[in-house]
């Protein structure tokens, strides 16, 4: 679901990051969960998401 949220905030960069996330799932055990790849690969989908709500929100 976080993935699909991103992809409805920003497109190009759910892209990109589902670039990255097509190498990690090579490994089986990275193929459970796309917040736990994120997480793994150092990256934190909630906090992104949660900044850009507050960005949008502040400028509206």
């Amino acid at each position: 679901r976080t993935l699909q949220r991103l992809t409805e905030i920003d497109p190009d960069a759910a892209a990109t990051f589902a670039a990255e996330l097509t190498e990690e799932l090579e490994l089986p055990d990275y193929a459970e969960d796309a917040c736990d790849i994120a997480d793994r690969m150092g990256y934190n989908p909630q906090r992104w998401i949660d900044a850009e709500y507050t960005r949008r929100n502040t400028a509206a």
